[in-house]
């Protein structure tokens, strides 16, 4: 089914492009992850993605309407002919349908989607560069990019940069995404020495933490 999913997904994102939309995939926000998110000026468009057209999905759609401009549902090309209770269940959320025909490797939008005019920014804070490419939209088991991730590259790359500085000097090189110094530094010391930082390594010198590239 993911595989599906992400196939589905690479459609989506070439319509969405060929339309103008900026694209980002697997944004997380508040907890959720959006498949897909097109930005156009102040306009936001999440969309997600299913093998099938289910209640569940059409949940996971309908959780983005404080967030998104437009939310929308994609699925594949129906073999036969469609059940218009989905439809109409999407009609009545004021969600859209996009439906994914991989043989023709086009999208076809069947449900245009409602406009939500009163949107949080939280969605919108939450997209980086690196939701462009880092995961693929509908890949339920990748590695998603999200704030320890980044707070995690940026570390990385602070290191690699100066290598055997102190935690303290490595925090005032990065923008962290925890409240407050304390807690940023008791959360990666725990994390760089469990091995869960990713090319960052921790050494006792002297009585300090020290880090390294590794």
């Amino acid at each position: 089914m993911a595989e599906h999913e992400t196939e589905i997904g690479s459609l989506v994102i070439k319509w969405l492009e060929e339309e103008g939309w900026d694209v980002y995939q697997e944004v997380t926000c508040l907890g959720s992850c959006a498949d897909v998110v097109g930005v156009l000026g102040t306009k936001i468009w999440a969309v997600e993605l299913k093998a099938t057209l289910t209640l569940d999905v059409i949940d996971q759609a309908r959780n983005w309407k404080k967030y998104a401009t437009f939310c929308s549902v994609a699925v594949p090309a129906a073999k036969r002919h469609r059940s218009r209770l989905g439809g109409d269940v999407l009609r009545w959320q004021g969600l859209g349908l996009l439906e994914a025909n991989f043989q023709h490797r086009t999208v076809r939008q069947l449900v245009p989607p409602g406009v939500n005019r009163h949107i949080l920014g939280d969605l919108r804070e939450a997209i980086r560069p690196e939701h462009k490419t880092f995961a693929r939209a509908g890949s339920q088991w990748e590695k998603r990019w999200t704030p320890f991730v980044d707070t995690c590259t940026q570390l990385r790359e602070a290191v690699a940069k100066t290598p055997g500085m102190s935690i303290k000097d490595a925090l005032s090189k990065i923008r962290h995404h925890y409240a407050n110094y304390a807690s940023a530094r008791a959360a990666l010391c725990h994390w760089i020495l469990a091995g869960k930082v990713p090319g960052v390594r921790a050494s006792y010198e002297c009585g300090k933490l020290l880090l390294y590239p590794g």
